[in-house]
């Protein structure tokens, strides 16, 4: 009989042990949130200590949602299959036909202006012009408009907008094209200043937004973070953010002195 009980007690112990673990009572606090940023200056540095616009709205978004959010440094095309695959929760990325096969936009953070701009005497007044141009823009930027067949036939494709820059000074090409905080701050930093551009054409604005991945097991509270999100629109926190990483003196020949990129 003892021995009977021994081995009951042990079964029952098996039993319980194999027994899935119980769901979350309502109210727990979700797994932690995961977001992609591309490195691209000024939207993202390669290390954390270097910061960038997106790191930094999403340490604001953080703290206001009081949820940690992982944050992972990776090239575009990276941030776009992670997205697709549901490996990340969150981007911030423009909104495009592409981005909602695989997100959900949720938040309109702000407009981004797409520019085409030259050396100083390269003068663009009209998109028929800009396709005349040999134009370099970012691989896997996945900008429509720059992509269309045959409508840019000079088009050059590179790794990022500072070798685009350099190929500027150099003469390999004419102009650059792409979201304007991206061309002026890679400018700035190939040591271009105002008067050494022409005028920068506004080809497009695209508009950027907060997406959720349509794979994220967190999708459901998505309303959750856009209040949170919209709130940072709405209240100029983000704006300012950006400014702050913004190419002053390139915008101020781009829009006039005291102005500042559309928001929204």
């Amino acid at each position: 009989m003892r021995i009977r009980l021994n081995i009951l007690c042990v079964l029952t112990t098996l039993v319980l042990w194999l027994q899935p673990a119980p769901a979350k009572a309502d109210g727990e606090a979700p797994k932690q949130l995961r977001a992609a940023v591309g490195v691209l200056a000024p939207y993202a540095f390669a290390t954390p200590e270097e910061g960038g616009l997106l790191p930094d709205a999403f340490g604001l978004l953080s703290a206001r949602l009081g949820e940690s959010i992982r944050l992972s440094r990776v090239t575009y095309r990276r941030m776009t299959f992670m997205m697709e695959n549901g490996d990340v929760d969150m981007a911030i990325m423009v909104r495009s036909p592409q981005s909602e096969k695989i997100a959900l936009p949720i938040v309109r953070m702000a407009l981004s202006p797409l520019i085409v701009v030259g050396l100083k005497g390269t003068e663009i007044q009209s998109p028929e012009a800009a396709k005349a141009l040999r134009l370099a823009a970012m691989r896997g930027g996945r900008f429509d408009i720059f992509e269309k067949a045959g409508e840019f036939e000079k088009m050059l494709f590179t790794h990022d907008y500072v070798l685009a820059a350099k190929m500027l000074r150099g003469g390999r090409i004419d102009a650059i094209g792409g979201p304007a905080e991206g061309v002026l701050r890679a400018l700035q930093d190939e040591g271009f200043g105002a008067p050494d551009i022409g005028n920068v054409f506004v080809m497009d604005q695209l508009e950027v937004w907060l997406h959720v991945s349509r794979r994220s097991k967190l999708f459901a509270d998505h309303k959750v973070i856009a209040l949170s999100a919209q709130a940072m629109v709405d209240d100029g926190t983000y704006g300012a953010i950006r400014q702050r990483y913004l190419a002053s003196d390139l915008l101020e020949k781009m829009y006039g002195p005291l102005l500042e990129v559309p928001k929204n």
